[in-house]
């Protein structure tokens, strides 16, 4: 653990120094207040500080209310060292934000200590700021694929149309439904059909943009937000799934057995004169999808907010499109 000694005083902080170094922490050296809150509000701040009361620059006390005025989510215990040991100096430097108070000439064996208090509340944050981070992750993220939850993927769309309808750009929606996922599940067993649902949410990841969005919608149903996407790119976006997953079957655990897959994609884009409510864009490409579904699956259809897509007759240009994979 790295400690800051903060002090002008060569010969305390040598002292100090030694007796650290001693224990087996590493120190870094602050000689005035200015330096002292540089390196406590940079990266890779140390976790405990033990700050002279009078230097140069800044004093202790503004040393202590800077950090306590810009901390982020890492906390830095705060040790006053100084000569000043009034009642009323204790408690004016641990209302600037101390955390502890040590009234020279130090001690080894009560600085020790002190430090070990410190020691014990950074590991304290640092395990609850860890449990924070799964909590938060896992509020916004589905359990069996990693992506964006139902939740987080609508509300990632509600912001990235907000966002759109302000610079007057188009937003793309695709919702991606796994192919016959019932049969996997009735014919192989729920295990593999949680791993057909994983490799697809891998191959959406690698398909789409960097600055995609990717969310589990529900079920075997994926949703995919596009920002400033025109239908053309949304349609492009939408027939590298469809061919990625076509062309990669699951491996489903026996050697050289391989169960094809196959996606049908709705896809749908707002205009800079159509609606930007989200649940417009989704019954879009809701439609879209039971296009693709109805012309025979593995494929993607398409349409602009609000327009309906043209769906052909049955037979017609979808049929006739390369393999078994068209456009509407």
């Amino acid at each position: 653990m790295k400690i800051l000694v903060a002090d002008d005083d060569p010969v305390s902080s040598t002292l100090v120094l030694k007796l650290l170094q001693s224990w087996g922490y590493a120190v870094l050296f602050a000689r005035d207040g200015n330096e002292a809150v540089a390196l406590l509000s940079g990266p890779q701040a140390p976790r405990i500080a033990l700050v002279d009361w009078t230097m140069p620059g800044q004093t202790g006390l503004e040393v202590c209310q800077k950090v306590r005025a810009s901390a982020g989510r890492e906390y830095t215990y705060l040790i006053m060292v100084t000569a000043r040991g009034e009642r009323g100096d204790i408690l004016e430097g641990l209302n600037a934000g101390a955390d502890d108070y040590l009234v020279k000439p130090i001690f080894p064996a009560e600085l020790r200590a002190r430090i070990e208090i410190g020691k014990r509340i950074a590991k304290l944050q640092e395990e609850l700021l860890r449990a924070l981070q799964t909590a938060e992750y896992q509020a916004g993220h589905d359990a069996l694929t990693g992506l964006w939850n139902r939740r987080a993927i609508l509300e990632q769309l509600r912001s990235t149309l907000a966002q759109a309808k302000r610079r007057g750009e188009p937003t793309g929606a695709l919702l991606v439904d796994l192919d016959h996922f019932k049969t996997i599940n009735d014919t192989r067993g729920h295990q593999l059909g949680d791993a057909a649902l994983r490799h697809t949410a891998a191959i959406l990841r690698s398909s789409v943009r960097s600055y995609d969005l990717v969310g589990r919608y529900g079920g075997d149903e994926f949703l995919i937000v596009a920002p400033n996407c025109e239908a053309g790119e949304v349609v492009e976006i939408g027939q590298r799934i469809v061919e990625q997953v076509a062309k990669t079957p699951l491996a489903a655990g026996a050697e050289a057995d391989y169960i094809p897959l196959g996606v049908s994609v709705g896809a749908a884009v707002t205009s800079a004169a159509t609606s930007h409510d989200e649940n417009v864009l989704i019954a879009a490409a809701d439609t879209a999808l039971y296009a693709a579904k109805k012309a025979g699956r593995n494929q993607v259809c398409s349409q602009v907010v609000p327009t309906t897509c043209q769906i052909p007759a049955p037979g017609a240009a979808c049929a006739a499109a390369a393999g078994d994979r068209a456009t509407c």
